[in-house]
């Protein structure tokens, strides 16, 4: 007969059973999915995403480069990790009975951040009666699942993209802006550019972006890195307040001109009314980024400005002065003189008119 207490026992024990059970499940496959190597997601995404069936084809020399991914520090690692894997992309050659499939990925801070596809047969998956809309909008999808089931993380982001798309009749000549999205799309001799860019109170982040290529209605490319960039949470500059700064910074720039063999020191020549010219962009902090004094997160992108005040006159082969300015910080960069290979005394072209 059985007693309350072993009733109790036999039910503690079926409870921690499930419970192992349910946990081996569950982050059994996470487990699994941080084992992915570079080679092993740039074909999930081929079959998943593009629609490519990868039971048909081959591998016969396994490229090098291929790595194990960290997929659970991504999107944003630590800056060590930042440092040491920025960009990795090798190329891929599969062949089947139909023909070969060449391409070339790239990763960035352990995600797959595009995948171009050369191949020249083009046999590999959807029909090519499938319009470019109609292809784009499937692959914007699938993309969504693969994005949600790789990283774990969240690809509500794609929602808006793919509604953008649905407003569309036709794939034509567009550059228009929705809430923070702006749309492009551009058609050349047979090839149609989709672009999704960030954009914030008129100011254009190019980096963070969703981009689609297609060739004779041939899917050809994915980019994401909308995925991989946050933008700086700190308030930019006006264009009138970084040119001031820019200018003061300019103007107190020291050249050093050698001639015969003797260094000169020389002040730039006044720049109240130099004609300059400048761009804005929105760049991320890492490696090879202009230097700043101030505290950086990885993978984040920062407002900064570039300047270039031009001389009446050469001061030795300086033309020119170069400024970078963080504009969230106002951190100067860099101020520097602009050498050109042009003689003293040798008027410098200005540009067309001030920007």
């Amino acid at each position: 007969m059985w007693n309350a207490k072993k009733i109790l026992a036999l039910a503690l024990v079926l409870i921690i059973l499930a419970v192992t059970i349910f946990v081996a499940s569950t982050f059994g496959g996470a487990s699994s999915e941080s084992e992915l190597t570079t080679l092993d997601m740039t074909k999930q995404f081929l079959s998943e995403v593009v629609g490519i069936d990868m039971s048909k084809y081959s591998l016969p020399s396994p490229p090098s480069g291929y790595e194990k991914l960290n997929i659970t520090a991504a999107p944003y690692p630590a800056i060590s990790e930042i440092a040491n894997k920025e960009t990795y992309g090798p190329s891929f050659d599969f062949v089947s009975s139909e023909g070969s499939l060449h391409g070339l990925t790239f990763f960035r801070y352990g995600h797959l951040a595009a995948v171009n596809l050369y191949d020249q047969n083009r046999l590999y998956y959807e029909s090519p009666a499938i319009g470019v809309k109609d292809q784009a909008s499937s692959i914007l999808q699938r993309y969504q699942v693969f994005f949600t089931k790789i990283y774990h993380a969240d690809a509500s982001f794609l929602t808006p993209m793919q509604n953008i798309l649905k407003t569309v009749n036709e794939l034509s000549v567009t550059n228009t802006t929705y809430d923070g999205i702006n749309f492009q799309v551009s058609v050349n001799q047979g090839r149609t550019r989709i672009q999704w860019i960030y954009t914030d109170d008129n100011i254009t982040a190019e980096l963070k972006r969703v981009e689609l290529n297609f060739e004779e209605n041939f899917f050809t490319s994915l980019s994401d890195t909308w995925s991989l960039y946050k933008i700086s949470p700190m308030s930019g500059i006006s264009i009138d307040a970084a040119l001031e700064i820019a200018r003061e910074a300019a103007q107190n720039v020291e050249l050093h001109v050698t001639n015969e063999g003797v260094e000169q020191t020389f002040n730039v020549p006044d720049l109240s009314n130099a004609t300059y010219e400048y761009r804005f962009s929105m760049t991320p902090y890492q490696t090879g980024s202009p230097p700043s004094n101030s505290f950086r997160e990885p993978a984040t992108l920062y407002p900064y400005w570039q300047f270039t005040f031009y001389f009446n006159k050469c001061v030795g082969r300086y033309s020119a002065v170069e400024v970078g300015l963080w504009g969230d910080t106002k951190d100067i960069s860099s101020a520097r003189g602009y050498q050109t290979p042009i003689w003293p005394n040798i008027q410098t072209p200005k540009p067309d008119s001030d920007q």
